[in-house]
């Protein structure tokens, strides 16, 4: 390849999983003048390098560096195939369970009293079943001089074992292997989210060619095609309305709790739900640049948002190592070579130098905090993007809270009915169900839900000539008389607001609630309030907000 052409390939690393293979590749890759640029994705185990080489050559280097690495396209990252269907924390887990077990045996034989080669073969097993991975981690380490936590770890446990102190050894691993578990099962947390979301956009699209439909893989819709959705499916790819009308569940994209009514020339994102009419919607984005994409792209790039005391933890372990491996070298050797002291005493002590200097609590305590607080988080339903953002949480001080469906239920109730010109309570609902039953609006539930609720039927009143006025209400024929229901400002454009009218509607609308009049030929017969609950516990999460400061 020309040396001044500079292209970008992806590569699928299945040993990526931690920083510490982060660090390795970057010192085997940063020093080529030919790798310009490295983007590491530990949840997708992938590494997209910027180079002038030649794809086949960033292969060997990382091959150099004791990785296994397949050349990808970038679009088949986003694939399920691309995420273990397996859980990767499996045989982390299992060698830590043992491990731990084991030591806790050890301990157990130690304490009885039993011949010392029981417990002392105990904790063995558990520095080798708990530390295999560590191990593997610290020769990649030496093979690219880059002597990292785990070369630390493994060095004093060996340097336990060649004390005699078998049980700190064991202690040693197990623990580092706790953290290594968590950091995986950070990992995978990220995985699932994405898995989660990646089930919300369709696999395949219905497009429109002429007069004939036919289903296509998302990622080979193009730009400009048109896609037909029917009630009930949900929407794989950003586009525009060109023809029907509907409301969308956006919740998935957007978080708003309430259907959002839909027309021509509105714009629909990848993965909401549409939920009552047929849509033909005009692709404006490819698959790979919808907006759900780029929020599963945001969540890949999460763990690499790591909290300020990640990082911290990170850059000391880059320097602590070296620093107290040329220590202990330093107390093996230095005495002995220049005061001519006793070697074997001074090398037991670099031993035992390397077995207390080793960082275990520092290493695990952050991830472990971090790893609890955002698995906390998602079993809340609360997805935080990284340990940076959770840790900027302590600094908030005002915090806006969308109502709908966060403050209440989400659930629309109608709560007041006012009729008026002698017209019954029971006439007044069944003819707006009747109406509402024709409409799309997310608030027509209420009043059929309400009417059922009552013993109501109005399924038998058919209602002609039906039609939505967009952000004012919706009208119907019925007998051949014709219906408006509607809210404040549609009866003040109609001049039906009389003093004791607007009364009514103020009343409504200053406790909170949705006032909505209903007219026959131009004369209101009476006005419903809806209103959406308070969650019962709304109030006493307030107040918690209240009481750390915010």
């Amino acid at each position: 390849m020309n040396q001044h052409t500079t292209k970008a390939s992806t590569f699928l690393v299945s040993d990526l999983c931690c920083a510490a293979e982060e660090q390795t590749i970057r010192r085997k890759l940063e020093r080529r003048t030919d790798v310009h640029a490295l983007d590491f994705n530990l949840v997708s185990h992938t590494l997209r390098v910027q180079h002038s080489t030649s794809d086949q050559e960033i292969s060997k280097l990382l091959r150099d560096a004791g990785f296994t690495s397949i050349l990808v396209q970038p679009a088949a990252v986003r694939t399920s195939l691309s995420l273990p269907s397996t859980k990767p924390s499996s045989p982390i887990l299992f060698s830590t369970v043992i491990s731990g077990v084991l030591l806790l045996a050890g301990g157990v034989f130690s304490w009885l009293d039993l011949p010392e080669g029981v417990a002392t073969t105990c904790f063995i097993l558990s520095i080798m079943v708990g530390g295999w991975k560590i191990g593997l981690k610290a020769v990649k380490a030496v093979k690219n001089l880059s002597l990292d936590m785990n070369f630390l770890m493994a060095l004093a446990a060996i340097g336990a074992i060649s004390i005699g102190e078998h049980a700190e050894g064991a202690a040693v691993i197990f623990l580092f292997a706790v953290s290594l578990l968590l950091e995986s099962m950070s990992v995978e947390r990220s995985r699932r989210a994405i898995r989660s979301l990646m089930k919300l956009s369709p696999l395949s699209a219905r497009v429109r060619r002429g007069a004939t439909e036919e289903d296509m893989p998302v990622d080979q819709v193009a730009v400009g095609e048109t896609i037909v959705i029917r009630p009930g499916e949900r929407i794989p790819l950003d586009g525009t309305i060109i023809a029907g009308r509907s409301t969308i569940d956006e919740s998935s994209i957007t978080g708003e709790s309430l259907p959002v009514p839909k027309h021509p020339n509105a714009h629909v994102f990848a993965g909401t739900f549409n939920q009552r009419g047929s849509l033909e919607i005009a692709t404006t984005k490819l698959s790979s640049d919808s907006t759900l994409s780029r929020i599963i792209h945001l969540i890949e790039e999460a763990q690499s948002k790591k909290a300020p005391s990640q990082s911290f933890v990170e850059v000391f372990a880059r320097y602590y190592t070296p620093a107290v491996f040329v220590l202990a070298i330093t107390v093996a050797v230095i005495p002995p070579l220049f005061f001519g002291l006793e070697f074997n005493e001074w090398f037991y002590r670099a031993l035992v130098l390397l077995v207390i200097a080793c960082p275990c609590a520092l290493v695990i305590s952050t991830p472990i905090t971090i790893v609890s607080a955002l698995t906390n988080a998602a079993r809340h339903g609360i997805l935080v993007k990284g340990g940076r953002y959770l840790e900027l949480l302590s600094q908030v001080r005002v915090v806006a809270l969308d109502k709908t469906g966060t403050l209440t239920q989400g659930k629309p109730t109608v709560t007041d009915i006012v009729p008026l010109n002698s017209v019954s309570v029971n006439e007044l609902l069944r003819v707006a169900a009747a109406i509402e039953n024709k409409s799309e609006h997310h608030l027509a539930v209420a009043f059929m839900s309400k009417a059922q609720e009552e013993g109501i039927s109005f399924e038998d009143i058919t209602v002609e000539h039906f039609r939505a006025l967009t952000g004012k209400g919706v009208e119907g024929v019925i007998d051949g008389r014709t219906y408006l229901l509607g809210n404040h400002q549609l009866v003040e454009e109609l001049g039906l607001c009389s003093p004791e009218l607007e009364k009514i509607l103020l009343q409504l609308e200053s406790s909170g609630k949705t006032a909505v009049a209903l007219t026959k030929d131009n004369s209101v017969i009476g006005v419903i309030g809806i209103s959406d609950p308070l969650r019962s516990n709304s109030k006493d999460a307030i107040g918690a907000l209240r009481s750390l400061g915010v």
